[in-house]
């Protein structure tokens, strides 16, 4: 079987992140992949893709099986169809018009969306709008059963050997009795004002990827340590090193899930209507199960980050007074047991007709 996956950078490595976990994992299972994209420099700093040597007449290049094809939208749409048995718009992005014109009429097409929050995605997961003469599914990663499910199987738990090795790599300084944080965010008035607060503790360490830090103000760098780029392997491996992480938009919020720590999201913002509240809720509304004795407490804390009730530094002291007290760990430990149960992203678009 030949999958094709379409995959148009916007503004951040979060959708060929995905992109490139879904071909590595339908990799595994004897599927080859044809994966379109439109950034190689994006995509040259999670994956060891060397751009000099890119075939620039086929524009393409084999990297862990998969075939790695430049695809430059408007500008080079002479892309026709490639045989393939199934075609993956990843994120609403456009196919080329050529490749969408020749393509068989009863190709299986999916549109792999966003990850949805709400339990409203059990009903839309697997609807389908036609584009001209082809049928269009819509495919949808959720935390629910019944929908697309999730992107898992390659995520590994390292030993503490290796994590040693990761922390002498990245130069990353440990002590026993400090917290340490890694804050992985978007920036705004919210992620400034927490990180004014954290200050505030000794014992609390912050290590920041350096894509983020370089653009804090001058004053706010003080006391935080920046990591250097890092490849998706390493990535994965390296929130496993910390005692609590804060994350951003979608990739990093399952990694960081899977990782088995304690978890502070700041979900992507989008103004019109504040939707990024509904979806921090409608998850919180699933999580919080989990942490039944401090559900309060970590809600507050999201709340804030989030925007949706002002921050309050008592948020984060009640918090970083429970995250490793044996109730919030068990809580942890069931909820990857839930994560691990769910379907796996691709064995649902492999197995889809």
């Amino acid at each position: 079987m030949l999958i094709s996956i379409f995959c148009e950078v916007i503004d951040n490595f979060g959708d060929i992140g995905v992109c490139y976990r879904l071909a590595k994992n339908l990799i595994k299972n004897n599927i080859q992949v044809n994966l379109y994209i439109n950034d190689l420099h994006c995509l040259a700093k999670i994956i060891p893709l060397n751009i000099i040597e890119f075939d620039v007449n086929l524009k393409c290049q084999k990297l862990d099986n998969i075939q790695i094809i430049h695809w430059q939208n408007d500008v080079n749409d002479t892309i026709e169809y490639d045989n393939a048995d199934k075609i993956i718009n990843a994120f609403a992005c456009k196919l080329p018009s050529i490749y969408q014109q020749t393509m068989p009429k009863n190709i299986v097409w999916i549109q792999l969306d966003y990850l949805a929050l709400g339990k409203w995605a059990k009903e839309y997961h697997g609807l389908y709008a036609y584009i001209h003469q082809h049928k269009r599914y819509f495919f949808t990663p959720s935390f629910y059963p019944n929908t697309g499910g999730l992107l898992t199987n390659d995520f590994h738990l390292i030993q503490d050997n290796d994590k040693q090795s990761l922390m002498h790599k990245y130069n990353i300084q440990k002590i026993n009795t400090n917290i340490h944080i890694f804050i992985f965010a978007y920036i705004n008035q919210n992620l400034l004002d927490s990180l004014v607060i954290l200050q505030q503790f000794s014992h609390v360490k912050i290590f920041m990827p350096i894509s983020v830090y370089v653009n804090l103000p001058k004053p706010v760098q003080i006391n935080i340590t920046p990591l250097d780029f890092c490849s998706q392997n390493d990535f994965d491996n390296l929130l496993q090193v910390f005692d609590i992480l804060w994350v951003r938009g979608e990739d990093s919020f399952i990694r960081a899930q899977l990782a088995n720590k304690p978890l502070i999201w700041q979900a992507y913002i989008q103004e019109e209507d504040n939707e990024h509240f509904n979806k921090v809720n409608c998850f919180l509304d699933l999580y919080l199960s989990y942490f039944k004795p401090y559900n309060q407490i970590i809600k507050n804390l999201w709340q804030s980050i989030n925007g949706i009730i002002p921050i309050r530094q008592a948020y984060f002291i009640d918090y970083l007074a429970i995250f490793n007290q044996k109730e919030f760990v068990n809580g942890l430990e069931e909820w990857n047991k839930y994560l691990n149960h769910l379907p796996k992203l691709e064995d649902e678009i492999m197995n889809f007709n």
